[in-house]
């Protein structure tokens, strides 16, 4: 508890100070159009990332770091992640990759299977790493992988929203989904080079920061093919009953 508790202070400390890596991308969490807390993305190396997220949500509200290194062909080697989750429950979670063989720790399990280029699914993982996803999937040409401990992840491009700058410059944005694990997809906006854009949804969004006001432009693109595959579901579970039926004692 007390490593993840100065983890977070040191980039916490980093941050107000304006120490962090040149290279980092800031992001702003919004809940109901105001500002609750901020979401980081960096690089110590070409082989190492870092990712923070921390955000107030009425005195609850996660301070989580993720730490990963991959190989040279971009595939994870390494991922710790300390922090407290949105409850203020510490967090501390492993995954390693030896000769051959994975292992993973987190605040419910404890495993290890040969590895094949998965990717671990964390209790704790954070939106940014959405990035070493898609990077693994651009290696292999496919668009689903397995994953650890279990499942499978898969993605689909679904749109794409041009963004137009101060100077008028125009950044293409492409709208994702990751199916999987056996719950409805996530979305996600992304950048060209994969990196994360923005995590939007009705409660809590993360967006790249300086374009907060397009929350509510991208949430309405994305609610689209919310509400589709929303109503696909509900069409595929209704079943014709093959006789009568009768609803008694009630």
């Amino acid at each position: 508890m007390y490593k993840s508790l100065v983890a977070c202070l040191v980039i916490v400390m980093m941050v107000s100070t304006g120490s962090m890596a040149a290279d980092t991308v800031y992001y702003s969490v919004v809940q109901h159009g105001q500002f609750t807390g901020r979401h980081l993305r960096w690089k110590d190396s070409p082989t190492e990332y870092g990712y923070f997220l921390e955000y107030n949500d009425a005195g609850k509200g996660p301070s989580i770091l993720s730490k990963i290194t991959v190989n040279s062909l971009g595939l994870l080697s390494t991922q710790y992640i300390t922090g407290f989750d949105y409850y203020k429950a510490p967090v501390n979670e492993s995954f390693e990759v030896k000769d051959g063989k994975a292992s993973w720790k987190n605040g419910i399990e404890k495993g290890s299977a040969t590895f094949s280029n998965e990717i671990y699914s964390g209790l704790n993982s954070l939106p940014g790493e959405i990035e070493l996803l898609l990077n693994v999937l651009r290696y292999t040409g496919r668009k689903q992988t397995t994953i650890l401990p279990a499942g499978t992840r898969e993605v689909k491009k679904l749109v794409s929203y041009q963004m137009r700058g101060t100077t008028n410059r125009v950044t293409q944005l492409d709208l994702i989904s990751v199916a999987g694990g056996g719950h409805a997809p996530i979305y996600r906006w992304v950048h060209q080079d994969n990196r994360l854009f923005a995590a939007v949804s009705d409660g809590v969004s993360i967006i790249e920061a300086d374009h907060e006001e397009l929350v509510d432009t991208l949430l309405s693109i994305q609610n689209q093919f919310t509400f589709a595959f929303l109503n696909k579901v509900a069409v595929e579970s209704m079943k014709r009953p093959p006789s009568g039926f009768a609803i008694k004692n009630v």
